[in-house]
């Protein structure tokens, strides 16, 4: 399933009234994390379940519910030090954790280079097992391979 058709199956589920949508069980994590996003952006919650190759995404509808505030979930909204004046393109789709200094983001923003330069982002530290280093040697990496399974060790 490639992101066209994972978006096609998300407006069908946008236009129809079934109050799940549950993915198949053979996507990769990257395609998993492209249907976080994009629900997400669409107004939807999302959640995964399941272990390693097993692992599915179900998306919900937010029946009665409001999205998540901006309180609980700051985005980056104010204006980017690289650009006096103008709203950063990309403010909903990166966090800012410290102004100025440290954001979180996917997989998908770290493939961004517009999107990295745009937060004169320098140094990505990449937690995903199954994920690229991109744009070598251009910005430093930090790697620690993580699986994405609830009972991963963290420590």
């Amino acid at each position: 399933m490639d992101d066209d058709q994972i978006l096609a199956t998300l407006y069908d589920f946008k236009k129809n009234e079934e109050p799940t949508l549950q993915f198949s069980k053979n996507l990769t994590s990257e395609q998993r994390l492209f249907i976080h996003a994009q629900a997400s952006k669409m107004g939807f919650t999302t959640k995964s379940f399941g272990p390693n190759k097993s692992r599915y995404i179900i998306v919900y509808r937010n029946q009665g519910k409001e999205k998540i505030s901006k309180s609980k979930k700051k985005f980056y909204s104010s204006k980017p030090s690289n650009s006096p004046g103008k709203k950063n393109k990309y403010a909903s789709d990166i966090s800012e954790i410290v102004p100025n200094f440290l954001y979180l983001g996917s997989g998908w923003n770290a493939r961004d280079i517009d999107m990295l330069n745009s937060f004169k982002i320098n140094c990505i530290v990449n937690v995903a097992r199954d994920w690229t280093n991109y744009h070598v040697p251009k910005f430093k990496f930090y790697n620690a391979h993580l699986e994405d399974h609830v009972d991963e060790d963290l420590s």
